[in-house]
């Protein structure tokens, strides 16, 4: 029945796992002894919000407008019509029935507008007196117990693998500190996160929440340029999630080693799956009591990170055993929407947020999952192996009591690198389900950062069905491993945020583009800051894989800034960025700015008495080919030719029209030995003498 069941949340504190499981057959309690505190602590379900009336311009709904921010409101925007933006259920509790429980001698510890119910803590003398009130329907115990997660104890700090290794170029161009994966290769490589990464996408404008035990971001190199807009601690009902005094001395870590793996950032050690999202962390659960409390920490925890503004929430804990003296949820209760998490998480999902927990660590058996891991709308996942073949065996199966599949999906949860929560500069490998979640909402915040418009079914049918089991799932693998790649490139055209400098008399701005389909066209429509109307300049492709350019002349601003906006075609797909057709990029002319992993050559810098550049100008023996890039000032026809010392002609090349801006042109080198070189480009009515060598 609803509400009517103690909950017992397990932490379990070994060496392995780190999930919320919900079975002290897992737990091996390295950390001292847990303190059971016998506060008395009741939900007092509410009859109603009060006299006023709940309508547009009314009081009640203007203060329920203002205590959602305007992400949120956006968010909701995306499901919801605007009648339905708001609805009473987002009308906080009546403040005259929260000072009259506050009179009778109970301590107000929560209030969750949702359901209408406040969590008080008071002596069981006052609960006849609670009830008398006109306004209170129902008045239960909310007392029960929770256990502690584990993490693995192996520390390593090394540089680990990478994915790229190359060697960083020293010539006059900007840096772009190329990733490298490090420790974390598996982890993203697994459901080809990196080829989202290669795009220079990292969650840009996509904000995620965590549900948790506790954060301490403060320490680890990993989170020096982490972005927490907004942090509370429901334990204390302060903003304070890392340690506070009295807290056990680990109560921090699950939730540290947990956002690491999203919103880390060491390279080239260590990278997260989208550390350029925003993060707002929300402290649930207390390690040192085992109380049914924690649920109800966990509902107000969603009803606040919803009101943020987030996009996406993770929680990496389960419900589901309980003391032996309380009752534990019966299995036919995870049906999906009878557990407070499971309601709760279904509202979240309501209002367009993108729900994703674990699946619980009860495993190998059968109807092992844990709560809200059975919710209709939540994304569950469970773990596999390094390999991406072999399930975990620790791994939570379902069904759920309905039937329904579970997990959803399942990514690597077995040796899955974290920062040391009490380490500045060491990374450990941990094992749990809690760890495969975090992994699918990093991608989802990837979905979401290339595609903003999606909505939470859309997002969760995406991930689904570019999954490698989803045409044969079970409740060991669910759908399989998703392929983020795919799903995303199956969608629609994917464009990466935008990268410019200045050079010369042109502010160049360049994308990466990537289709299904070849590219056909790509225009850039710019408005100077001076100007009513847009402009369209044809981007032009690179030699650098899906990379499209743009070189804007400056002499037609007057002012210091230009709006812009990119409209990409191919023959299947077509797609703006900004997405909404109201929005536009913004840059003041002059600016520079890059992203993530878009390779150093990928941008020369030009020096400014130049109009032609090679580079690399020292070439290997036995290259097939290197790169002209040249500036064109008028619209027109170029001759390039390639000589050695003697004056023998080994190569040429003509183009009868170029746009003007910055160039490339592609020199054959097959054939030439090692010696020196030059190129002569001729170019409207000039010509300019480029050299190079050619060495063993």
């Amino acid at each position: 029945m609803l509400f009517e069941n103690f909950i017992n949340l397990h932490f379990t504190k070994v060496t392995f796992f780190i999930m919320k499981s919900k079975f002290v057959t897992f737990a091996i309690l390295f950390f001292g002894i847990y303190s059971q505190l016998h506060s008395e602590v009741f939900r007092i379900y509410l009859s109603d919000k009060g006299p006023d009336i709940f309508e547009p311009g009314s009081r009640l709904y203007t203060e329920t407008l203002n205590s959602l921010t305007q992400a949120a409101l956006d968010r909701r925007a995306k499901i919801l019509s605007p009648s339905e933006i708001i609805s009473i259920q987002d009308a906080p509790i009546y403040s005259d029935y929260i000072y009259a429980i506050e009179n009778a001698g109970a301590k107000i510890i929560h209030t969750l507008k949702w359901k209408n119910y406040c969590i008080v803590r008071a002596d069981s003398s006052l609960i006849d007196e609670l009830s008398e009130l006109p306004f209170v329907n129902k008045i239960e115990s909310a007392a029960n117990k929770y256990s502690l997660l584990s993490l693995t104890n192996n520390n390593y700090s090394a540089k680990g693998d990478s994915l790229n290794l190359h060697d960083l170029i020293k010539v006059d161009t900007y840096d772009y500190s190329k990733i490298d994966y490090g420790f974390s290769f598996t982890q993203i490589k697994l459901i080809n996160a990196d080829k989202i990464h290669k795009l220079g996408i990292f969650g840009d404008n996509v904000n995620i929440g965590f549900l948790d035990s506790g954060f301490d971001y403060h320490k680890a190199i990993a989170f020096v340029n982490i972005n927490v807009v907004a942090e509370y601690d429901f334990i204390n009902n302060d903003e304070i999630v890392k340690n506070e005094d009295g807290e056990h001395p680990n109560q921090f870590h699950h939730g540290t080693l947990v956002l690491s793996t999203v919103a880390g950032f060491d390279n080239p050690r260590f990278i997260g799956m989208s550390p350029n999202s925003a993060f707002y962390l929300a402290k649930t659960e207390d390690i040192r009591s085992e109380k049914q409390i924690e649920t109800d920490n966990f509902a107000a925890g969603i009803e606040w990170l919803e009101s943020q503004g987030v996009d996406i929430i993770n929680a990496s804990l389960g419900y589901n055993q309980f003391d032996s003296s309380d009752s534990s949820y019966t299995f036919d209760e995870l049906d999906g929407n009878s557990t407070i998490p499971a309601i709760y998480v279904n509202m979240a999902a309501q209002r367009g947020v993108v729900f994703i927990t674990s699946v619980g660590n009860g495993g190998p058996g059968v109807k092992t999952l844990n709560s809200p891991a059975d919710a209709d709308s939540v994304l569950a996942v469970g773990s596999v192996q390094p390999n991406g073949v072999d399930v975990s065996k620790f791994s939570a199966r379902g069904p759920t009591s309905t039937g329904k599949i579970k997990p959803d999906l399942t990514t690597i949860g077995d040796f899955v690198f974290c920062v040391n929560p009490s380490e500045a500069d060491v990374y450990m490998p941990a094992k749990g389900t809690s760890v495969s979640s975090p992994l699918i909402a990093g991608a989802v915040g990837l979905m979401l950062s290339a595609f903003p418009e999606l909505k939470p079914y859309d997002a969760k049918q995406l991930l689904l069905k570019s999954s490698d089991r989803y045409y044969t799932p079970d409740n060991d693998y669910g759908h399989g491993i998703p392929d983020l790649f795919q799903a995303m490139i199956d969608y629609d055209i994917i464009i990466s945020p935008f990268s410019t400098y200045p050079s010369h008399n042109f502010q160049r701005i360049f994308f990466k583009i990537k289709s299904d389909k070849p590219i056909e066209s790509a225009y850039l429509y710019v408005k100077f800051s001076e100007s009513s109307l847009y402009f369209p300049y044809p981007m032009k492709k690179t030699s650098i894989a899906d990379q499209f350019v743009c070189d804007i002349p400056l002499d037609l601003a007057v002012n210091s800034y230009m709006d812009f906006y990119l409209d990409a075609e191919s023959s299947s797909k077509r797609r703006r960025a900004p997405y909404t057709v109201d929005e536009y990029f913004t840059i003041q002319i002059g600016d520079t700015s890059y992203v993530h992993n878009f390779e150093h050559r990928e941008s020369p810098r030009f020096v400014q008495t130049a109009s032609a550049f090679l580079y690399p100008n020292f070439l290997h023996s036995g290259t097939a080919h290197s790169t002209l890039n040249f500036f064109v000032e008028k619209e027109g026809r170029y001759d390039l030719r390639v000589f050695d010392l003697t004056g023998s002609l080994y190569y040429s090349h003509s183009e009868g029209k170029v746009l003007v801006g910055i160039n490339e042109a592609s020199i054959d080198l097959t054939g030439l030995a090692i010696g020196a070189y030059y190129i002569m480009l001729s170019l409207s009515g000039k010509t300019e003498v480029v050299p190079f060598v050619i060495v063993r």
